[in-house]
């Protein structure tokens, strides 16, 4: 769940190249440190499978002090989405405390590998909640 759409950095965004999200946020200054106080979560989900023989997509959160993001300071690594990597894989990190925050936040896609990506969508995101729940059964044997 998306706090609101101001929140959002991609939404299905093609990604084949190296590209910043579609959207960049505005913190309104320079350091305000998001990861302080309340949880904040960066979420970002393969919206249709990324194609690309031998390739990878690395996911980086950056922060510059310009909204054109021309020479970003990375805050965070989120992953690397291997190749082939299907729809509904994702990555949930918390936003973590940092000094480096500036007053715009983007996500960086970075492909790796024999070259560019010849497809794949990618929604990214910041929420309060996520939604990563996971029912186990008891390891008990009843007789």
């Amino acid at each position: 769940m998306i706090l609101d759409a101001h929140n959002q950095f991609s939404d299905a965004q093609a990604v084949t190249a190296d590209t910043i999200s579609t959207n960049v946020i505005d913190l309104g200054s320079a350091g305000q440190n998001i990861g302080v106080g309340e949880d904040i979560y960066l979420v970002v989900s393969i919206q249709t499978t990324i194609a690309g023989p031998g390739d990878t997509l690395d996911v980086i959160l950056v922060t510059d002090d310009n909204a054109g993001i021309a020479s970003p300071t990375a805050i965070l690594t989120l992953g690397t989405f291997p190749a082939e990597s299907v729809a509904g894989t994702r990555f949930v990190v918390k936003l973590p405390i940092s000094d480096l925050y500036e007053r715009y936040l983007a996500v960086r896609f970075d492909p790796n590998g024999a070259g560019d990506l010849s497809a794949g969508n990618i929604d990214a995101f910041l929420t309060k909640d996520i939604h990563a729940f996971t029912a186990y059964p008891d390891n008990i044997t009843i007789s």
